[in-house]
């Protein structure tokens, strides 16, 4: 049996349309903020990629129904939550993680705003939020740190923005162009030419 599509966190560089669009050959729906509590994100030093960690003395996942909240959104991790995903898109992901050694796919409880007639967002638009909306959980699967967490910079939290202003173009030509080439080799969700 085919598994259901799936829906991920992400809160780094897949965040990127043009690093999903190498990767998986498309822009999967999204919705736009998402936030996981109880978790904090930094620079991996050296890189221009970030890592996730679980906040000292949070639990794994925690169920608090639906709620207000402020007009900036949960506490938290703030990134997308990515729908649709299919097994070999899951498959892609994973091997650019390197689940198993940089990082862990895990089961978590994001807030997303409560769905309204927009519905998601496809083609990697963006949903606008306004203040005070009402909040939601759902459970998707996210890449959690799994290497010591010296090798994080806790001083700093990671960006996005600056992220995409700054190191963007070079991190598509240095490292994702190369990894859709092993994915390539590998048989892994090979991308058909658009």
């Amino acid at each position: 049996s085919v598994a259901p599509p799936a829906a991920v966190f992400v809160y780094g560089t897949l965040m990127s349309p043009e690093v999903l669009r190498v990767l998986i050959g498309r822009c999967p729906a999204m919705i736009k903020p998402a936030f996981l509590s109880g978790h904090s994100r930094h620079p991996v030093k050296g890189q221009v990629f970030p890592g996730m960690i679980r906040d000292a003395g949070s639990s794994p996942s925690v169920a608090t129904g639906s709620s207000r909240t402020p007009a900036n959104g949960p506490a938290g991790v703030k990134g997308v939550l990515l729908t649709g995903i299919a097994p070999g898109e899951m498959e892609v992901f994973d091997w650019f993680e390197d689940v198993g050694d940089q990082y862990t796919r895990e089961d978590f409880r994001i807030h997303v705003p409560r769905e309204d007639s927009n519905g998601p967002n496809n083609d990697c638009t963006i949903r606008p939020r306004f203040p005070n909306e009402e909040w939601t959980e759902v459970q998707a699967q996210g890449y959690l740190w799994a290497q010591p967490e010296e090798d994080l910079d806790r001083t700093k939290t990671w960006d996005y923005d600056q992220f995409a202003e700054d190191h963007l173009d070079w991190y598509l030509d240095n490292t994702v162009y190369w990894c859709r080439s092993e994915l390539d080799k590998l048989g892994i969700g090979v991308v058909s030419p658009s």
